[in-house]
């Protein structure tokens, strides 16, 4: 919370530093400003936003996340957007990496950043651990050589990706694509289309309507492959 708190301000600070960099008239193509009402790119957009909305709670509390991620992520997003002073072509999908790399508000957002990370990181690999060595050895701590074995390999993924790979945008929305397609849409419609089978009540208009909703996660994941060369 204090981490969104914070890059909320900062994006506000720096966008009324900026002003208000935004052109839609298409005779000023020319122009840096200038930014078009629609691109084919905006499948990345999809991706990222299917696992900014991939959450996990109850109903009420659900409703609460998704308007609050709602509102962050268009806020900042269209703010920053509309508010950077160069070309749109040069924003880099880590948004810190657009702002000059001594400046103070982006060292200490980074800075807290980093300690997130150092917190959440070791948290997300127990979760990985607890999952995969329970399903493989029924233990999630079979040995000390397992779990140090299965610690260094996701340690060893994520420097490798680090190194060869340091697109975050590309990353985000990759996973987020292939997450929201199989847990938040294919798996549930799924179950649901089973459930109404087995208990006699699936209609024609539940079929299709929830098969439809499968086919727009799985192209929404195509996507993410043909669009990969036009976005930075």
């Amino acid at each position: 919370t204090l981490s969104v708190i914070y890059l909320t301000v900062f994006v506000i600070v720096k966008a009324s530093r900026w002003g208000m960099n935004l052109d839609l008239n298409p005779h000023h193509s020319s122009l840096p400003q200038y930014t078009s009402m629609f691109e084919w790119s905006f499948p990345a957009l999809t991706g990222v936003s299917a696992l900014a909305y991939l959450l996990q709670n109850a109903t009420r509390d659900l409703v609460i996340a998704y308007i609050c991620v709602c509102v962050t992520y268009t806020f900042m997003g269209a703010v920053f957007y509309a508010a950077f002073p160069l070309a749109k072509s040069c924003i880099e999908d880590n948004f810190l990496n657009n702002v000059a790399s001594d400046d103070a508000m982006a060292f200490v957002a980074r800075i807290g950043l980093f300690f997130q990370m150092s917190c959440v990181f070791p948290l997300l690999t127990f979760i990985i651990r607890a999952q995969f060595l329970q399903f493989i050895f029924h233990s999630v701590w079979p040995s000390a050589f397992h779990v140090l074995t299965l610690n260094s390999v996701i340690v060893s993924i994520s420097v490798l990706f680090a190194i060869f790979m340091p697109k975050i945008g590309h990353i985000i929305s990759f996973v987020g694509a292939f997450c929201g397609f199989t847990y938040a849409i294919a798996l549930p419609c799924a179950v649901y289309i089973f459930a109404c089978r087995r208990d006699g009540n699936l209609t024609f208009f539940k079929l299709i309507f929830h098969g439809f909703l499968i086919f727009i996660g799985f192209i929404n994941f195509v996507a993410q492959f043909i669009i990969i060369g036009h976005t930075k």
